[in-house]
Formats: C-alpha cells, structure tokens, sequence
C-alpha cells in the first residue's frame, strides 16, 4: 500500500540506513460531558488518529500536546487531566532516506466545549478533513496502529468515569 501509514509505522523500516530520533507530544481529548474522546482524519494517510505533533525547542511535552491539538483540532482551552505515558516505533522515511525512532508522549485531555470546528484543518504537511467524537470502542475500531490502540487502552477506564 503505497503511502499507507502501515508502510510509515515499521514495515519498511531498514536496518542498513541511518536513523534520527523524533519526540512527539499529542493527546486522547475527552467529550465535556458525553463518554467520548475526539477522532481526526487524515485525508493524506485516509485514517483516523489522535492528535499528535513534534516538540518544538524550550517546549514541555504538556505544552506541545495542548498546541497540537488546537493545531490540529481548532479547539481553544483544552486542558491536560493526567499523563497517559509513552508509545515508540520506527519507520522508514523513504524522502529522507533514513530511519524514524519515534516517541510519542500521550496526555489524557478534556475540551471545555462539545462544538468542533467546521472545514479542514490544515497542519504543515497533514490535512484533517474530519473529525468526530465516538466512544471508545468506535476509536478501537478506527484507528490502524497497535501503538494508537495501546493508548487507547490506558484512557479508556478514565473516559468511562466523569471528569474532575
């Protein structure tokens, strides 16, 4: 599948090739009041996925996630709820022709507000066409990646339960 995250997250990862570290930051957004967190589509990769960016330099990981989520989400005033910890994996990066090892650090997160943003959310190279709140198990059944799943797992006994 060419250009297909699968082909990003691992399967064409080459051990003969140099590699660079990337650090990421994103977050699980949870409903105000409704047991649902905030999916985004990736019209590029046609998948949903979590909201996720690159830590820029003097940021702290809590920070990057917050910006990227209204980055990415157009949500103003989201706040962080508890750290949800860390996921890795490696992929080939064919443009760059190098390996990516890549952290991302996950944050349990609630919007203040149940209204999305209408249209497309442009960020640097990825376009969100779509995005939606959907239960935990609908997310299950969206996202691709055992990593994004993983997260999954850890907020899911948190969604469940009302927010402080």
């Amino acid at each position: 599948m060419e250009g297909s995250g699968e082909e990003k997250r691992g399967r064409d990862y080459r051990p003969d090739r140099p590699i660079v570290a990337e650090l990421a930051a994103g977050g699980v957004v949870q409903h105000p009041r409704e047991p649902c967190i905030l999916l985004l589509h990736d019209l590029k990769e046609a998948r949903w996925c979590l909201p996720k960016g690159h830590v820029e330099p003097g940021e702290s990981l809590a920070q990057c996630a917050l910006r990227e989520v209204e980055e990415e989400s157009g949500l103003k005033g989201v706040r962080v709820l508890e750290e949800l910890g860390e996921i890795t994996y490696r992929f080939y990066h064919p443009t760059k022709e190098c390996n990516v090892s890549k952290v991302v650090y996950y944050f349990l997160m609630q919007s203040p507000s149940e209204e999305l943003p209408r249209g497309p959310i442009v960020d640097h190279s990825v376009t969100f066409d779509r995005e939606e709140w959907v239960s935990m198990g609908e997310a299950r059944a969206r996202v691709p990646y055992p990593t994004d799943l993983e997260v999954l797992r850890r907020a899911g006994p948190r969604i469940d339960r009302p927010a402080e």
